[in-house]
């Protein structure tokens, strides 16, 4: 089934401004506060099949190419923290994660606020994570359409990270730079830039620069955590629908549905932190490493 993303849309119930920047020099930018605006028109999404830049061939569910039409809209600068998610709860709009411990573990959320406050909330279910975009900012998760276009921009380059051809490193992706232990050397293990297991997160917007920023500025579009989008994942749905001329697709209707969370996490090695990569949990699952952002209709 073919939706309008549109219609899924709402207006905000509790707050007009969300906290946080909304790129680096302080600019508000027409979304509000801690939005980014994605213009609209077409994108590249996903890739050839037999790409050069893949072994044998590209990754499941990443091909074929196509040209995606959209309209504008607007997502969250950064992925969504535990304070602004603690805010949703202590207001009774939303619920505990789905996993909670009185103290930190692989979690970042804990009953008790901690120093993770401002890093990305995790363990989530699909369904806390959408009530919070829909009831708490006015939005919904976003599309993968969506979030690809936010990570890989309109230039029509073929890019598959966030800042195009430049090697994955810590000074533009919080990925897993370590890699897994080495028995012979004795060297690897422990996750992130920061090589440790908990947190393997860093804080949201942690890089200042704005080196491993997406074409439009949003941040952490590779590394950190995944991210839950709306669609039901189907393999097929986006050339289907590209040759129906679909605008802003987004399939929400699928019997056994599960969802991709896009982006890659501090486990992710760096050979595989492309933002057109597509896996993640099912609806009623939740993973330490899973986090979102959330996108809303444009209303200039």
């Amino acid at each position: 089934m073919l939706v309008a993303l549109a219609a899924l849309l709402h207006p905000a119930c509790h707050r007009d401004n969300p906290p946080g920047d909304n790129n680096n020099n302080g600019d508000p930018g027409p979304c509000g506060e801690g939005w980014v605006h994605i213009p609209a028109g077409p994108f590249e999404m996903g890739v050839d099949e037999y790409d050069s830049r893949f072994y044998l061939h590209a990754p499941q569910g990443t091909y074929p190419k196509v040209i995606v039409q959209m309209s504008d809209y607007c997502i969250q600068h950064t992925e969504v923290s535990v304070a602004s998610y603690r805010e949703c709860v202590d207001a009774s709009a939303c619920e505990e994660p789905a996993q909670v411990t009185e103290g930190l573990g692989e979690c970042n959320y804990a009953l008790v606020p901690s120093d993770r406050e401002d890093h990305p909330v995790t363990c989530m279910t699909w369904e806390q994570a959408r009530t919070y975009c829909r009831d708490w900012e006015g939005g919904d998760l976003p599309s993968e359409a969506q979030w690809e276009k936010a990570a890989r921009g309109d230039s029509m380059d073929g890019r598959i990270l966030p800042w195009g051809d430049a090697p994955v490193s810590c000074t533009r992706a919080n990925y897993d730079e370590n890699g897994p232990y080495n028995d012979d050397t004795g060297e690897g293990s422990g996750y992130g830039c920061f090589h440790q297991y908990y947190p393997s997160t860093w804080p949201v917007g942690y890089l200042r620069t704005t080196k491993g920023d997406s074409p439009y500025g949003v941040k952490d579009m590779a590394g950190n955590v995944a991210e839950v989008t709306l669609d039901c994942f189907d393999k097929t749905f986006y050339a289907r629908c590209v040759e129906q001329g679909c605008v802003d697709p987004v399939d929400v209707e699928f019997e056994g549905c599960w969802h991709s969370a896009r982006g890659g996490t501090t486990a992710t090695e760096g050979s595989h932190l492309q933002t057109i990569s597509r896996g993640g949990p099912g609806s009623d699952e939740f993973g330490t490493s899973i986090g979102f952002r959330c996108a809303k209709a444009y209303d200039p």
